[in-house]
């Protein structure tokens, strides 16, 4: 199963949450499509995976996708609906400790896109600066499993957001917004996006 695949190889865990809710709208007899795109744009892990799906779909010279939105219009809501339906996705329910990612990172995503709607000349698309919002932070979730005690650190960095990157750095010698840029260079042709999400917190 394609998505599936996908979904492993982001080494992220998806929202159990979000999944059921998908789950549930996909197995209605007349689906809400308009629901169904807002939470498969909604989390992180998901997006991921369906923009790597459709750039390993269409070579770079036919069509490249940036953003969630881009996959969506790439991939096609019936082949995304059919790989939802998949049994094999079972695995995906049994992570619950990213609540307040889960949460932030969507919460990021609306409000970065409705800022962008707001600036004169919109020189960021909204849809570019939704995934940004979404992906910004991915790197917190890839340091939980290597470092129990990053979320310790977490906690820290976050009564003193001004120092975040030092209180990472000095207590681990890394820091989230490196790995989250790393990561994506390997899943986004935009050098520009990466080094926004290396840099989001200047």
């Amino acid at each position: 199963d394609w998505f599936e695949i996908a979904l492993r190889e982001t080494g992220l865990p998806p929202n159990p949450a979000i999944l059921a809710e998908l789950r549930r709208e996909v197995a209605q007899e007349e689906k809400d499509s308009a629901r169904i795109i807002d939470l498969l744009s909604a989390d992180v892990a998901i997006a991921i995976a369906l923009i790597r799906s459709a750039n390993d779909r269409f070579a770079p010279a036919e069509r490249t996708g940036e953003t969630i939105h881009d996959a969506l219009a790439m991939l096609g809501l019936e082949s995304i609906i059919n790989a939802l339906n998949s049994r094999h996705l079972d695995w995906a329910f049994g992570h619950s400790s990213l609540e307040r990612f889960w949460d932030r990172s969507a919460r990021n995503a609306r409000l970065s896109a409705w800022i962008a709607e707001r600036v004169p000349g919109r020189p960021l698309p909204p849809s570019q600066a939704y995934t940004f919002g979404l992906l910004r932070n991915i790197g917190i979730p890839l340091l939980m499993a290597p470092f129990p005690e990053y979320r310790h650190v977490l906690a820290r960095a976050n009564q003193d957001a001004g120092e975040f990157i030092a209180i990472e750095d000095d207590s681990l010698g890394l820091n989230h917004a490196v790995i989250g840029a790393e990561l994506l260079q390997h899943w986004l042709e935009d050098p520009q996006f990466c080094l926004a999400v290396r840099r989001h917190h200047d």
